[in-house]
């Protein structure tokens, strides 16, 4: 698993980005089932505005990061070493951010199961 984080190939940054964005699509969901349920609240005021309306904020989380991590990957093919090497350590910071909001988001879920009913 250290390897799979420590590796800069394009294939495995490849999947790095997809695992992104699979985490922020989760993210979105979670997020969604926990404002919903009127015991959370969304801390980011930009997508507070937006989970007004669910299907937008689903368009948002999902249409917006697929483009931007394609045309990440896109300029990647073209990345020098030292580029993907930084590149890397920038996809694993995320890739550990976005882990440690879906296990939060999970665990109140958990929470919010067991404690709320």
């Amino acid at each position: 698993m250290f390897n799979f984080f420590k590796n800069y190939n394009l294939s495995i940054i490849k999947r790095k980005l997809l695992i992104i964005y699979l985490l922020n699509v989760t993210d979105i969901f979670f997020t969604l089932i926990l404002v919903n349920s009127g015991y959370f609240y969304e801390g980011n005021t930009l997508m507070a505005v937006i989970l007004n309306t669910p299907i937008l904020a689903i368009l948002c989380k999902t249409l917006i990061p697929a483009t931007l991590i394609v045309f990440v990957y896109n300029r990647m093919k073209k990345a020098t070493l030292n580029q993907l090497i930084y590149s890397n350590k920038i996809i694993v910071a995320c890739i550990l951010f976005y882990s440690f909001i879906n296990l939060l988001h999970l665990i109140w879920l958990i929470m919010l199961k067991l404690y709320i009913k």
